[in-house]
């Protein structure tokens, strides 16, 4: 009966209401429910998810670890320039409105930042997925183009 007095909400607009019994004392790991007391689940989907969760930990951490094109690092007489000082105040300029971003939209790695695609996708003032990776990627998008344009006029002139 309950079932029949929701769907039909729309028609008649009576609510249906839930009761406490139908509500679960806890939710499994794998429902993400941060506000709610959560178990770890047994069942095939408990294991899935934390298999998952442990291998991007694993390719989260090996990104430190990735070594640096030797033909882009600076040798001493370029880090004593004027211009490369400028080109470090552009970049953590850059870097500190990238992590604002970040938090702004509760994300976890860069990547997640630069290319729209959530490890988790963020809650963001009740809108669905797509209109936030819309809004990230241009919020994105404005933060590289300020700081480009930003690099050639003060390095190049």
């Amino acid at each position: 009966m309950k079932h029949s007095t929701a769907v039909d909400f729309v028609k008649t607009g009576i609510p249906s209401t839930l009761e406490s019994e139908y509500i679960p004392a806890s939710y499994p790991d794998y429902f993400e429910k941060t506000r709610r007391k959560t178990h770890k689940s047994n069942k095939i989907l408990g294991e899935l998810y934390r298999a998952i969760a442990v291998e991007q930990d694993q390719k989260m951490s090996e990104y430190g670890k990735l070594k640096l094109d030797s033909d882009l690092e600076a040798d001493e007489k370029e880090m004593s320039s004027p211009e490369y000082e400028k080109a470090i105040q552009i970049c953590k300029g850059y870097n500190n409105n990238l992590i604002d971003i970040m938090n702004q939209y509760d994300l976890k790695s860069e990547a997640e930042a630069i290319t729209g695609n959530f490890i988790k996708v963020p809650r963001y003032h009740g809108k669905d997925e797509f209109q936030i990776r819309d809004s990230l990627m241009k919020e994105v998008k404005r933060l590289q183009e300020t700081f480009r344009k930003s690099f050639f006029r003060r390095i190049c002139g």
